[in-house]
């Protein structure tokens, strides 16, 4: 965090620079806040959101809620290939509502949890865009305020980095692929753009032509070293070379045209197109493939954000992801209450009340309209807001007070008093 926040770097040192997350933990500081109950769930959310992150795939959507008698983040835990844009879009209400959002990848070097801060949202148009510099999983974390209360919508989507090498090509003309077998037990090391003969082949961003040459495998060939990554980009088996060493070049302009020459000479006229970096070649296809980042909306009830369900009559597996084949983080008993913090797709994203995070399917979750018992007070009986001895309680039921149950855990039953008082009691 900052170097004044002791307490949060012995949990989870994070390496960053100064971000708009840290400035406002100073001013809690300032304000002696960090030091209060609300203050230290407010930190202590934020580490969770990191340490038990739950795993998407972009292109993914998500909507989702904060409440203010309740500090939470949100922890997205998702999978980059190098040379991939992330592109993040986060819309909130209500507009004045302060969120934070922030980019890690953990620290691989360390024996102790310890994350890397990259980036955050641009606080004026709510968006966030990273490059992959290297392939792994990277970790979002979404924050609101202390004491606030309001709804998200998150958009995170994937888009090629470079511009497209040859005219009007598209996905669908991509026929050979990073290490696809080649004679001589050689593997491919780039990606085929099959085009007609003569169709302009192009730079892929600002540049500059660092080799001219023909002969080898790759024929007729352009070096084109770029500046946005300082790598060297190859293009093989051209039909002609328009461009000269030293030459300075722009997203767009033609380095020449799509053949067959080289090693070539008995296949379709395609782009041999390679990324080489100081420690060798890299697969380009991350940097120039185009996704179509085709949200599936949330599908989910918007009105239940924040509030409190139950699974139903039938168990229900809580998943790390809102996916099919998802990871179980553990089985719902029938019954068992959750709180619906967001949704994505056909799933809810609840909190247990043991303070678990997961995905469950929306068909798994009721209301809490219908009492799934009723039992009758045998002593004076206290009724607790939280599953938490520490916490206030909210009411005492006298001897003989007959009680609706509504949910319940192992340890414990959420209640409806007749006066409409919703809360825990212990397992009689």
């Amino acid at each position: 965090m900052c170097s004044s926040c002791t307490q949060i770097q012995q949990l989870n040192p994070i390496k960053k620079k100064s971000s708009a997350y840290a400035a406002y933990y100073e001013s809690l500081e300032a304000a002696n806040l960090t030091n209060s109950g609300m203050g230290k769930a407010w930190s202590q959310a934020g580490e969770k959101a990191l340490n038990d992150s739950l795993r998407v795939a972009p292109p993914y959507q998500e909507t989702g809620y904060f409440r203010a008698e309740t500090p939470t983040a949100y922890g997205f835990s998702f999978y980059l290939k190098e040379g991939q844009t992330c592109e993040i879009d986060l819309r909130v209400q209500p507009d004045s509502m302060r969120v934070f959002l922030e980019l890690f990848e953990k620290d691989k070097t360390t024996n102790t949890p310890s994350w890397n801060w990259l980036k955050e949202i641009d606080s004026q148009t709510n968006q966030l865009e990273f490059v992959a510099d290297k392939t792994g999983f990277y970790h979002l974390r979404l924050q609101a305020e202390l004491l606030a209360t309001g709804s998200y919508e998150l958009d995170i989507g994937l888009a090629p980095s470079i511009s497209f090498p040859v005219l009007d090509g598209e996905n669908r003309d991509i026929g050979g692929f990073w290490g696809d077998p080649r004679s001589g037990k050689r593997k491919h090391k780039g990606v085929d753009i099959f085009a007609d003969k003569g169709t302009p082949v192009l730079a892929t961003g600002p540049g500059t032509v660092s080799r001219v040459k023909t002969g080898g495998l790759g024929g007729k060939t352009v070096w084109v070293r770029d500046d946005k990554f300082g790598h060297q980009q190859y293009f093989a088996h051209l039909d002609e070379q328009l461009v000269i060493p030293g030459q300075s070049v722009n997203t767009g302009d033609t380095l020449g045209t799509v053949g067959n020459t080289g090693n070539a000479r008995t296949t379709p006229p395609h782009l041999h197109y390679g990324i080489y970096k100081g420690s060798g070649p890299v697969d380009p296809l991350p940097f120039l493939y185009k996704e179509k980042n085709k949200f599936s909306k949330p599908n989910i009830n918007l009105a239940s954000l924040g509030k409190q369900y139950r699974v139903g009559k039938r168990p229900g597996k809580l998943y790390k992801s809102p996916y099919k084949k998802g990871k179980v983080i553990q089985q719902l008993d029938a019954h068992t209450p959750v709180r619906i913090t967001g949704g994505a797709e056909g799933y809810y994203r609840v909190t247990t009340v043991d303070k678990h995070h997961g995905f469950i399917k929306k068909q798994y979750i009721v209301m809490l309209d219908k009492p799934i018992e009723y039992f009758t007070t045998k002593k004076e009986t206290i009724v607790l807001y939280n599953l938490s001895s520490a916490d206030i309680p909210v009411a005492t039921l006298p001897v003989g007070k007959r009680v609706a149950v509504i949910g319940k855990s192992k340890k414990a039953k959420l209640i409806r008093t007749g006066e409409g008082i919703l809360g825990w009691v212990q397992v009689l």
